[in-house]
Order: structure tokens, then C-alpha cells, then sequence
């Protein structure tokens, strides 16, 4: 697997952003369908539904990794999100069920799906946390020069560069923008890194269930 070129970072920030509503949702359904195909197990309709939440997890897990493929740029056509279901051919409930759960894939698919709801949060946290930062830092002459002209608060007026510039609050605002414009490189390199990471990690787990 090698990468043609380092995701974009609109890419990234909506990688980042899509891992955490996938993520609660790909954990609810992973637990429940747990839930359910083994409390019904007594009924015997809890093992065909073993079966289909067995194929739907794997199926979540090729999806999670075709995403991230095509924001890594990598290539699309092996690993397809119908490769869970495909292989397996042989027919019968019982022979299916004992193919998917002495599969390694399968377990692995079930634990990164678990995984998914951190693994989303500390995402989203990532990408809104940086994200904000560097606005915040950019847009300080503005915020400074709009509320001191609407409801007359100097922001700056408790800060601790006050004392040394006590005549140019204006100045210390450029600071904060200067500031944030030479880490805006940084936050950008950050954020396509920690994109880059997250996708990988699960194009590698597809890529160990596929095998």
C-alpha cells in the first residue's frame, strides 16, 4: 500500500468530522445487533441474525476503509465494501456462521467498529480544537476592533502584554494574528497527519480481514 499524495486538508478536516457521527452510529449497531442475535439465540432466530450482523460489521469495515483509501488517494479497486459478503460461497447457516467466527477479520472488524466511537471523538476534538484555535488567532484584530466599537470592551485590557504595550491594544491584537498565521502551517500539517493516521490504521485493518 503505498501513498500517491498526502490527503488535502478539506479532505482531512471532513475525514475528521465524518469519523464522529459514523462512529456512535457504527457502535450502536454494533452492540445492539451483539445484543440482540444473542438474546434471541434461545429462539433460534438469534443465529441468522448473528450471521447478518457478522456480514453487516465486516461490510461497515470495508466502507470505513474504501473512504479512506479514496482521501489517501490510494487504490479504490481491491477490498471492495461487497468483499466481506462475497467471501464466504459456501452455502448453509451453520457452515457460514463457523467460517465468519473462526475468521481473525471478523473479530478485528468488530473490535475497530467498538473502537470507532473514541477513535471519532478524539477526532472531532482534534479537528474542532485546532481548527477554532487558529480562527480565534487569525480574526483577533477584528474581534478586538468590533467590540470596542459596539459595546466598548478592550479584550486586551487584563492581559499581561497590556502592561508592556499599554498604548497599542491594537498592536497586541496584529500579535495574536501573526501568531496564529505562523502556526497555520503547523495546524494544517496536523491535521492532514492525524487524517492520515486514522485512515491508514483502518485501510490496514480491511486490509488484515480481507487476507
Amino acid at each position: 500500500m503505498e501513498l500517491k499524495q498526502p490527503p488535502s486538508f478539506g479532505a482531512s478536516t471532513f475525514y475528521l468530522f465524518y469519523l464522529f457521527p459514523t462512529g456512535i452510529c457504527n457502535f450502536i449497531i454494533t452492540i445492539v445487533g451483539l445484543v440482540l442475535s444473542i438474546g434471541f439465540m434461545p429462539l433460534f432466530i438469534g443465529f441468522p441474525m448473528l450471521l447478518v450482523w457478522l456480514h453487516g460489521v465486516k461490510l461497515l469495515n470495508s466502507i470505513d476503509a474504501r473512504l479512506a483509501r479514496r482521501l489517501l488517494a490510494l487504490d479504490t479497486s481491491t477490498n471492495s465494501p461487497t468483499s466481506s459478503i462475497t467471501a464466504y460461497p459456501s452455502s448453509g447457516l451453520w457452515r457460514k456462521l463457523s467460517e465468519l467466527l473462526s475468521d481473525p477479520g471478523t473479530y478485528t472488524a468488530i473490535i475497530w467498529q467498538i473502537a470507532r466511537l473514541p477513535v471519532g471523538i478524539l477526532a472531532f476534538t482534534v479537528a474542532v480544537t485546532v481548527i477554532s484555535v487558529e480562527i480565534a488567532l487569525v480574526s483577533t484584530p477584528i474581534v478586538y476592533w468590533v467590540l470596542l466599537q459596539t459595546i466598548h470592551i478592550n479584550i486586551f485590557e487584563d492581559h499581561p502584554l497590556h502592561s508592556l504595550l499599554p498604548q497599542s491594544p491594537l498592536l497586541i491584537s496584529f500579535i495574536f494574528m501573526g501568531i496564529g498565521l505562523l502556526l497555520l502551517p503547523v495546524a494544517v500539517k496536523f491535521i492532514r497527519s492525524v487524517a492520515y493516521l486514522f485512515g491508514q490504521f483502518a485501510v490496514e485493518l480491511d486490509s488484515t480481514g480481507s487476507n
